[in-house]
């Protein structure tokens, strides 16, 4: 697992969309509704993870879950403009 101190995540905002979800298949699904509902974020999506935006809804529900036992080096991907940002 991840962990955070007490006070960055009390400063955190705005709330995170799956924050609300309480089982892994809960965030998955609200993973899916949240890109499919915008074309633009799911193209972007699609794209930096090399599948076609009909893939995404599979796409996250045959991902394994890890805990991650040492630092790790995680690129972050965003979204600016209608476009993703590598």
């Amino acid at each position: 697992m991840l962990w955070r101190r007490r006070e960055e995540v009390r400063r955190r905002r705005p709330p995170h969309p799956f924050a609300a979800a309480r089982t892994e298949r809960n965030v998955v699904d609200a993973q899916v509704r949240f890109l499919v509902a915008d074309q633009g974020k799911a193209r972007a999506f699609a794209q930096a993870s090399g599948i076609s935006q009909a893939d995404i809804p599979g796409f996250p529900r045959g991902l394994t879950p890890v805990v991650l036992r040492a630092d790790t080096r995680v690129t972050n991907h965003g979204y600016r403009s209608g476009q993703a940002t590598f």
